[in-house]
């Protein structure tokens, strides 16, 4: 539970650099590292049973939206950042309390609002790519 914790600060100490400097590359590699440490946190690897090969999907999925999310506008790839962080920190604080409801609606929110965020961006970066 430590971990998670320093986890969890790592992630809020991030949104506040966010907010007070806004983007840059190094905060950007920051965020890529926070994300990957979650994703190790949360997420079993290189396992042979369904949710470690689930698990490796998921990641491999996370890393492509990451190399996407690099083309976007600094100040939209800033406020996807803080959203992702803030749906971050939400999830570790429902896993930090024990609160299993919690967990889950706050896992699921994020997915949508990932899901959502990729799709405005794919659609936003073809209709650049046509003018």
């Amino acid at each position: 539970m430590e971990g998670l914790r320093e986890l969890r600060d790592g992630i809020e100490q991030h949104v506040e650099k966010l907010d007070a400097v806004g983007e840059s590359p190094e905060l950007y590699n920051e965020y890529v590292e926070l994300e990957r440490r979650l994703q190790e946190a949360l997420l079993p690897s290189g396992e042979t049973d369904l949710l470690g090969k689930t698990a490796t999907l998921v990641n491999n999925f996370v890393y492509r939206l990451r190399i996407f999310s690099q083309e976007t506008r600094e100040k939209e790839r800033r406020v996807r950042m803080r959203a992702v962080c803030v749906e971050h920190l939400r999830i570790l604080d429902a896993l930090l309390d024990g609160d299993v409801p919690g967990i889950e609606r706050s896992i699921l929110d994020h997915l949508t609002h990932s899901e959502e965020r990729s799709l405005a961006a794919r659609q936003d970066g073809t209709r650049r790519s046509r003018r």
